[in-house]
């Protein structure tokens, strides 16, 4: 296992540097939307960011939801590669609390945020 030929091997690596591009361009793409329209607000949307009647979330919990949810899954992967059998449950554990955690808070923000603003940049982004 892992042993792969070259072109593989060149395959594999051209495959992930594609998709970290992607991800940077994604990402970029996501920033350089809210900034456009944050920096300069439309008429349309009364010049001002958010959006009357838009509830603005708290990003420090998402920050910190998005830093701290990986921790388990790393915890989990060295206990795996140490063959340490002992805190797996409790890897596994906390790693499943933050996916529920993660889930209710994107289905609370759907549920709290007003995504049916049809004035501006929230209806069509």
């Amino acid at each position: 296992m892992g042993n792969h030929t070259s072109v593989v091997q060149r395959g594999i690596t051209l495959g992930f540097i594609l998709f970290v591009v992607s991800e940077v361009l994604f990402f970029f793409s996501i920033f350089w939307a809210f900034f456009h329209s944050a920096l300069s607000p439309a008429v349309e949307l009364g010049a001002v960011w958010p959006p009357e009647g838009i509830l603005a979330l708290n990003p420090s919990i998402i920050l910190n939801l998005c830093f701290i949810s990986p921790t388990p899954v790393l915890f989990l992967h060295l206990n795996l590669n140490i063959s340490n059998e002992d805190p797996i449950d409790f890897s596994m554990a906390t790693w499943a609390k933050d996916a529920l955690y993660g889930l209710l808070f994107t289905r609370g923000a759907y549920i709290r945020v007003n995504l049916a603003n049809k004035r501006g940049i929230d209806g069509n982004a």
